[in-house]
C-alpha cells in the first residue's frame, strides 16, 4: 500500500479499517511485539495519511465535480471488479477528469502471464523462474494460473495458492477481493479505455510517464504488469 502526500489516496482496504481503531492498534503491537505474529506492525496497521477518503470503488463513485480532476491513478484495482463495473468506474474516471487530464491504469498483465505459462511448460529456466515467484503454495503453472484468474464457485477453491489457515485467513482479511474478475491485456483494456471516450491511449513502463509523483505511487521493476495512461 503506497500513498502520496500530493494527492487523494482512495483506498477500501480493511487494514486501514482496522487501523482506525486503537483497540485493534494497541492488540496488533502486542502480538508484533511478543512475536505470536511475524507481520511486519506497519504492514498490518499502516500509517493513514490525513488526505486519504475511505471509499469502496467497487460500489461507489467518485465524489468530485466534473472536469475537477487533472490527473488519476489506479494500481491493481480494476481487475477486482467485474468487467461491466470496470467500465463504469472507466467512464466515472472520465467525468471527473479535466480537458486533458490524465488517467494512469496498473494492473496485471494477460500477455505476461500466458507467454510465461507457455514457456514454461516448454522447460524455459526463466519461465519458470517467474512462476516460481507466483503463489507458492501452489504445485504445477496450472494450478498457479488458475490461482490467478479463475472465478471457482467452490469456496475451498477461493484459496487456491492460500493453503496453510494463517495465509488463508490472511487472504480472506486483508485482501480487497477473493479473486480476480477480468484480467486486461494492453488491447483489451485499451478497447474498454477507448469506449468511454479516452483518447491517446499509450503503453509506459514502470515509473515512466507523465503522470506526477510515479516514484511514490509505483513499484520499480514490476514486469508483469501493464502501464498505461488515457487522456481525456
Amino acid at each position: 500500500m503506497r500513498f502520496s502526500e500530493n494527492w487523494i489516496n482512495i483506498d477500501n482496504d480493511f487494514k486501514i479499517r482496522m487501523s482506525r481503531n486503537p483497540v485493534l492498534r494497541y492488540a496488533a503491537k502486542f502480538l508484533v511485539a511478543t512475536r505470536l505474529v511475524k507481520i511486519d506492525y506497519n504492514f498490518l496497521m499502516p500509517k493513514v495519511p490525513p488526505n486519504y477518503l475511505l471509499l469502496n470503488m467497487a460500489k461507489q463513485n467518485l465524489p468530485f465535480d466534473t472536469s475537477s480532476i487533472k490527473y488519476c491513478f489506479t494500481s491493481h484495482f480494476i481487475e477486482h471488479v467485474p468487467r461491466v463495473r470496470a467500465e463504469e468506474i472507466a467512464r466515472e474516471t472520465h467525468r471527473v477528469l479535466k480537458p486533458g487530464g490524465v488517467l494512469r491504469v496498473v494492473t496485471p498483465d494477460l500477455e505476461v502471464y500466458t507467454k510465461n505459462y507457455l514457456l514454461s511448460k516448454k522447460g524455459d529456466k526463466k519461465a519458470r523462474e517467474f512462476w516460481s515467484k507466483t503463489y507458492t503454495e501452489c504445485k504445477t503453472p496450472a494450478e498457479k494460473i488458475n490461482a490467478l484468474f479463475a472465478r471457482p464457485a467452490n469456496p475451498e477453491e477461493r484459496y487456491l495458492g492460500f493453503k496453510n489457515p494463517v495465509s488463508r485467513y490472511l487472504k480472506q482479511s486483508l485482501a480487497s477481493d477473493l479473486n480476480h474478475q477480468w484480467i486486461y491485456d494492453f488491447d483489451d483494456l485499451r478497447a474498454l479505455l477507448a469506449g468511454v471516450g479516452f483518447r491517446n491511449i499509450k503503453r509506459w513502463q514502470a515509473q515512466k510517464g507523465t503522470v506526477p509523483d510515479i516514484g511514490q505511487l509505483e513499484i520499480a521493476g514490476e514486469e508483469s504488469s501493464i502501464y498505461l495512461e488515457a487522456e481525456k
